[in-house]
């Protein structure tokens, strides 16, 4: 939008009677470059009421305004990175709400970015009986520095009433109450040792039921490492 076409339209408000408040445009300096202020306008009127005239204010937001685009570039690099880690990313407000996640976690939960993003608490994701130790875990990383874990395991509800079996890593973000967490999924892992540990306890109640002697040894040495009862 062109200089002109702004103060056109802050001109407009005032031919109308109608206040202006904080309206920002751009005004040309006179060596031709922009400069970007904001534009506070009010009147003043006669006894019987009639405007006689405006007066207001004119605030150089120059500075302010870089600043905003220095902050809208790192964060859109930022969230580039996020998005493509080809891991699970989320940020957390203070207040629990997932503020920004990445397709990874679309896949891993089954819903879609704009179901999630300021909408939904990661409270929500979580199986009822993590919650209360993920709850305080939350909560003590944002009031004592150090004085949380940065990894644990937690059990994750899919939207099609699922369970998987997740491992988090998270952590605060200098500067800020929000937290930046990575997730892998480890159900496949969880459920191998899970099976390991079946078979291992079944070897072992044969070994040590059985009516014969059985005895292992170690093969280079000759040791024995076990005989059953």
């Amino acid at each position: 939008t062109s200089p002109s076409r702004m103060c056109s339209r802050s001109a407009g408000l005032i031919r109308r009677g109608l206040p202006v408040n904080d309206y920002e445009t751009v005004l040309l300096r006179r060596d031709g470059s922009p400069l970007q202020v904001s534009l506070s306008f009010d009147y003043y009127y006669d006894e019987a009421g009639n405007i006689l005239g405006t007066e207001g204010i004119i605030r150089d937001v120059s500075e302010r305004k870089r600043s905003e685009e220095k902050l809208r570039e790192a964060d859109i690099r930022y969230r580039s990175m996020l998005e493509n880690t080809g891991t699970v990313m989320l940020v957390i407000e203070e207040d629990m709400t997932i503020s920004f996640t990445n397709a990874e976690f679309e896949r891993m939960t089954g819903y879609k970015r704009e179901e999630i993003e300021g909408k939904k608490k990661w409270t929500e994701f979580v199986v009822r009986d993590d919650l209360d130790r993920m709850v305080k875990q939350h909560q003590l990383r944002r009031s004592e520095e150090g004085g949380a874990l940065r990894t644990y395991e937690f059990r994750l509800i899919h939207k099609n009433g699922g369970i998987r079996n997740v491992y988090l890593n998270v952590d605060v973000i200098p500067g800020t109450k929000k937290t930046v967490c990575s997730l892998i999924d480890i159900t496949e892992l969880k459920q191998t040792q899970d099976a390991l540990a079946v078979a291992q306890e079944k070897f072992s109640t044969a070994f040590n039921l059985s009516p014969v002697m059985l005895v292992i040894t170690n093969v280079e040495t000759g040791f024995f490492i076990e005989v059953n009862r």
